[in-house]
């Protein structure tokens, strides 16, 4: 039996993954980049600062 999405739950989530990509990098790279923010989380994610 082969599962059927309409075209609204696939372009859901479409939005949704894009979504959270989006989200994560810009986590990523906020931490990265701003050391003294949230020291101890950025140690984790740079143990070189």
């Amino acid at each position: 039996m082969a599962a059927q999405y309409s075209p609204d739950v696939i372009a859901a989530a479409m939005s949704l993954q894009t979504y959270t990509y989006m989200y994560v990098s810009m986590a990523t790279f906020w931490v990265g980049t701003s050391p003294n923010v949230f020291p101890s989380v950025a140690k984790l994610a740079c143990p070189d600062l």
